[in-house]
């Protein structure tokens, strides 16, 4: 049998000598290490669990959440931060031991992960304008609109297709752009619009009401890991009934600036 480093060593070699675009060494380099899996202790309890997450501050409220619910249950917890779709494809694959938090997985696509039935985090959609005014009833009330949304928000981007949309890559760019009047709207997580205004000294944008879109943020188990699920849920609803998941995303969005 060939061992984990010894395997690892020999792929890193293979890669440093074959000239490949960048997106194929990747996914061969995730193939490859698939096949240590079975060599691997199946449960990820063994020497703690190590959990795929994405890149984003927005990830943070429910890191303070899972990181507490593990201390709970004494396994040791290690978090890596990646691209969303890559952080997504570790954890599918089983390399990883759980995927942080997602607004939602299509078991069709990712059979192998099992969602933890207890919301850690609660993303709310909101609408910002400079000189329009309007009740927000839903995404349809967005239509009439030139509507600034964020690269990469896969709900605003569904919330608002077929309409007037213009895509910026920074939260901050976006409030720019609605202050020069080059968008009526913008749309986007409410704590994460607030803070790029309050950076950006603007006293000209107001938030209206309605929010358009509610989102809860899930924990998801790889399957080889499924027998943590029943004490994982039970510590999660103790830490929801008692009001800790709650004081922890206010404690943690009070501290942190988004980005």
């Amino acid at each position: 049998m060939i061992s984990g480093i010894r395997f690892k060593s020999r792929w890193c070699a293979v890669c440093s000598v074959i000239t490949l675009p960048p997106d194929t060494i990747a996914a061969l380099t995730i193939t490859f290490l698939s096949l240590l899996i079975p060599f691997q202790a199946q449960a990820g309890t063994d020497n703690g669990m190590t959990v795929g997450a994405i890149d984003s501050s927005t990830t943070q409220v429910p890191e303070a959440v899972i990181k507490e619910a593990y201390r709970r249950l004494e396994i040791p917890l290690t978090v890596i931060k990646l691209p969303p779709a890559r952080s997504l494809k570790m954890t599918s694959s089983g390399l990883y031991d759980a995927e942080l938090a997602r607004v939602k997985v299509d078991p069709k696509l990712y059979p192998d992960l099992i969602r933890v039935p207890v919301a850690i985090d609660l993303i709310e959609a909101a609408v910002f304008s400079k000189s329009v005014d309007f009740s927000v009833d839903g995404w349809d009330s967005l239509k009439p609109y030139r509507i600034g949304i964020r690269r990469g928000v896969k709900f605003t981007q569904r919330g608002t297709q077929g309409m007037n949309v213009v895509i910026a890559n920074e939260n901050e760019q976006l409030f720019k752009m609605l202050d020069k009047d080059r968008v009526d709207i913008v749309v986007l997580n409410k704590h994460n619009a607030l803070t790029a205004i309050e950076r950006l000294g603007l006293t000209n944008i107001r938030m209206l009401k309605p929010s358009v879109h509610y989102l809860e943020v899930f924990h998801y188990l790889h399957k080889k890991n499924k027998h943590l699920l029943p004490a994982l849920t039970h510590e999660l609803q103790q830490m929801e009934q008692s009001g800790e998941i709650e004081a922890i995303m206010s404690r943690v969005r009070a501290t942190t600036p988004p980005r």
